[in-house]
Protein backbone atom coordinates (compact mmCIF):
# COMPACT_ATOMS: atom_id res chain seq x y z
CA UNK A 1 0.00 0.00 0.00
CA UNK A 2 1.19 3.49 -0.77
CA UNK A 3 1.75 6.09 2.02
CA UNK A 4 2.80 9.53 1.69
CA UNK A 5 5.04 11.16 4.86
CA UNK A 6 5.15 14.73 5.39
CA UNK A 7 6.91 16.65 8.06
CA UNK A 8 8.66 19.69 8.92
CA UNK A 9 12.49 18.45 8.96
CA UNK A 10 13.40 21.53 11.35
CA UNK A 11 11.19 20.12 14.16
CA UNK A 12 12.54 16.70 14.64
CA UNK A 13 15.96 15.57 15.70
CA UNK A 14 17.67 14.14 12.24
CA UNK A 15 18.76 15.04 9.36
CA UNK A 16 17.35 14.22 6.15
CA UNK A 17 20.02 11.53 5.36
CA UNK A 18 18.81 9.88 9.55
CA UNK A 19 15.09 10.35 8.01
CA UNK A 20 16.16 8.24 4.81
CA UNK A 21 17.54 5.60 6.51
CA UNK A 22 14.78 5.18 8.69
CA UNK A 23 12.10 5.31 5.67
CA UNK A 24 15.00 3.10 3.65
CA UNK A 25 14.98 0.06 6.59
CA UNK A 26 10.92 0.21 7.40
CA UNK A 27 9.62 0.55 3.91
CA UNK A 28 9.18 -2.07 1.13
CA UNK A 29 10.34 0.94 -1.65
CA UNK A 30 10.38 4.60 -0.77
CA UNK A 31 10.31 7.93 -3.26
CA UNK A 32 11.89 11.31 -1.47
CA UNK A 33 10.09 14.41 -3.27
CA UNK A 34 12.04 16.78 -0.58
CA UNK A 35 13.29 16.83 2.74
CA UNK A 36 9.85 17.10 3.92
CA UNK A 37 7.90 15.23 1.82
CA UNK A 38 8.11 11.44 1.18
CA UNK A 39 6.16 8.55 -0.77
CA UNK A 40 6.67 5.32 0.86
CA UNK A 41 5.10 1.31 0.15
CA UNK A 42 4.85 -1.10 3.19
CA UNK A 43 2.72 -4.16 2.90
CA UNK A 44 -0.69 -3.62 4.50
CA UNK A 45 -0.52 -6.72 7.06
CA UNK A 46 3.25 -5.35 7.98
CA UNK A 47 2.31 -4.56 11.77
CA UNK A 48 -0.85 -6.21 11.70
CA UNK A 49 0.04 -8.41 14.70
CA UNK A 50 0.53 -5.38 16.71
CA UNK A 51 -2.75 -4.08 15.81
CA UNK A 52 -2.11 -0.61 14.69
CA UNK A 53 -1.49 0.25 10.69
CA UNK A 54 1.49 0.52 8.85
CA UNK A 55 1.47 4.64 8.88
CA UNK A 56 0.65 4.67 12.50
CA UNK A 57 3.40 2.75 13.21
CA UNK A 58 5.50 4.44 11.47
CA UNK A 59 5.19 7.75 12.96
CA UNK A 60 4.60 6.13 16.96
CA UNK A 61 7.91 3.97 16.70
CA UNK A 62 9.97 3.93 14.36
CA UNK A 63 10.25 8.32 14.45
CA UNK A 64 9.86 8.03 17.72
CA UNK A 65 13.81 8.56 18.78
CA UNK A 66 13.10 12.15 16.43
CA UNK A 67 10.51 13.32 17.16
CA UNK A 68 9.66 15.77 20.22
CA UNK A 69 6.40 17.55 21.39
CA UNK A 70 6.67 20.21 18.81
CA UNK A 71 7.47 17.99 15.56
CA UNK A 72 5.15 17.94 12.78
CA UNK A 73 5.19 14.89 11.00
CA UNK A 74 2.09 13.47 9.34
CA UNK A 75 1.43 9.88 7.46
CA UNK A 76 -1.59 8.58 5.38
CA UNK A 77 -2.42 5.82 3.03
CA UNK A 78 -3.04 6.99 -0.60
CA UNK A 79 -6.34 5.55 -1.93
CA UNK A 80 -6.12 3.67 -4.82
CA UNK A 81 -8.64 5.90 -6.64
CA UNK A 82 -10.54 8.85 -6.17
CA UNK A 83 -7.49 11.34 -5.44
CA UNK A 84 -5.78 14.15 -7.78
CA UNK A 85 -2.18 15.25 -7.89
CA UNK A 86 0.21 17.35 -9.46
CA UNK A 87 3.97 15.70 -9.37
CA UNK A 88 6.74 14.96 -11.00
CA UNK A 89 6.86 12.30 -13.46
CA UNK A 90 8.98 10.22 -11.11
CA UNK A 91 6.73 10.56 -8.45
CA UNK A 92 3.80 9.13 -11.14
CA UNK A 93 5.65 6.53 -12.19
CA UNK A 94 6.62 5.45 -8.34
CA UNK A 95 2.85 5.51 -7.57
CA UNK A 96 2.03 3.68 -10.85
CA UNK A 97 4.28 0.47 -9.58
CA UNK A 98 1.97 -2.74 -8.97
CA UNK A 99 1.64 -2.71 -5.39
CA UNK A 100 2.96 -6.06 -4.67
CA UNK A 101 3.29 -7.31 -0.75
CA UNK A 102 6.07 -8.57 -1.43
CA UNK A 103 9.03 -6.84 0.63
CA UNK A 104 11.14 -8.10 -1.63
CA UNK A 105 10.83 -5.89 -4.25
CA UNK A 106 12.87 -2.62 -3.39
CA UNK A 107 13.23 0.12 -5.26
CA UNK A 108 15.41 3.34 -4.47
Amino acid sequence: MFYMFCCDLSTLRCTSAELETKIADYSSRYHRLSDNLWLYCAPKDKVSHLFVSPDEYFVTNILREYTTLDSVVFTFAIPKTGYYYELPQDAIDFLSIDESDDDSFVLR
